[in-house]
């Protein structure tokens, strides 16, 4: 059996290294149906670039550094991360960033190989604050409601 600290030690060299990185093109009727306003700021767009990456360490108190809890269900890994959209003209500029409080029920497999993997079975997701880079209605109280 392995220990909470040493899980939580492994997933903070997970973030450090920062192997927490996740790319998606989102298509327009989920940005529209989430981001109130981003079509009047950026026009008609088929899809719009997503990163999700965890917040590095550094810029967290230490009270909200990512932990392993395991209980009798399994293993729920809690971490903060950031969703950025990114401006569709420019993807190297955020349009919106959402920081989110995260709740992972992980499961892990060691392969033939040796490798670890992780498996997430079920995703809890709080937005914690919301910053736009263009004017817009949404507020993070929205899309918690939506998510």
């Amino acid at each position: 059996m392995i220990s909470e600290y040493t899980l939580d030690s492994l997933m903070r060299s997970v973030i450090e290294l920062d192997l927490v990185k996740y790319e998606y093109f989102l298509p327009e009727e989920d940005i529209d149906a989430y981001i109130e306003d981003f079509e009047h700021a950026f026009g008609k767009r088929s899809q719009v670039k997503m990163v999700l990456k965890s917040t590095p360490l550094d810029q967290l108190h230490k009270e909200y550094h990512p932990r392993i809890e395991v209980n009798y269900e399994g293993m729920n890994f809690i971490f903060r991360g950031d969703i950025h959209i990114m401006n569709p003209y420019d993807y190297a500029i955020d349009a919106l960033i959402m920081h989110v409080q995260f709740k992972v029920q992980l499961r892990f497999t060691i392969e033939s190989d040796f490798k670890i993997k992780l498996h997430a079975e079920d995703i809890h997701a709080e937005i914690i604050e919301l910053d736009s880079y263009f004017k817009t209605h949404t507020t993070k109280e929205n899309l918690n409601d939506r998510i």
